[in-house]
């Protein structure tokens, strides 16, 4: 949907802009993906939901408003960002000014998870990076073995890597097996557990 009739004006909800790819959305998250090739740009667009983010490579890009300044911001990969969009509405047009394919993560906060635990996970394989009123970012690295992870919290885990995980649910659902490429992200509902084959880079995103 288009709106053309508000102040400062014509934009798209986010959900419309084409460059972002919805691939989960419930009760609690709105998870997307945008890769937008070197000298691309994407339609003015509106960011309403608070939004963690993760910088999946190298990226250079172009930001227009329609009430300020055009400003320039440099992303280096694996980084992360926290944004309260609820509070504060964005609507933006992004330029990739780049060599390369710019690509990050982006997830939006909905509805609170039913359990909510804002103590930090403690796993050895998880170091805290931030923490925001909706959000708690661990860096996640495992070695080349292989590595039970048992969540007890809601939140996204998303790769920098290839890699193969198996999903456990310890209520006796099975297992799902699925290989994740950079960029990729998996849903976590607790209890359930992730089995990573071989080494792992990303990072989880605790729902608080």
């Amino acid at each position: 949907m288009t709106n053309t009739n508000q102040p400062g004006g014509e934009y798209c909800e986010v959900y419309d802009e084409p460059r972002h790819r919805f691939h989960i959305r419930n009760a609690y998250v709105n998870a997307y993906d945008i890769q937008l090739p070197s000298e691309n740009i994407t339609r003015f667009h509106r960011h309403c939901e608070d939004t963690v983010y993760f910088v999946i490579a190298d990226a250079e890009v172009e930001e227009s408003f329609h009430d300020k300044a055009t400003i320039r911001t440099v992303a280096p990969c694996g980084g992360t960002l926290d944004r309260a969009h609820r509070i504060e509405p964005l609507i933006h047009q992004v330029k990739n000014i780049g060599a390369g394919v710019m690509h990050m993560v982006g997830a939006e906060a909905l509805k609170r998870p039913p359990v909510r635990n804002a103590d930090s996970v403690s796993i050895p394989t998880h170091t805290q990076l931030w923490a925001s009123k909706r959000f708690r970012v661990y860096e996640v690295a495992v070695d080349d073995n292989s590595q039970n992870i048992t969540y007890e919290v809601y939140g996204l885990l998303v790769s920098l890597d290839s890699c193969v995980v198996q999903l456990g649910n310890l209520r006796g659902a099975g297992v799902a097996t699925t290989r994740l490429h950079p960029g990729g992200f998996i849903w976590i509902e607790p209890p359930l557990t992730v089995n990573i084959s071989g080494s792992f880079r990303g990072f989880f995103a605790q729902w608080i």
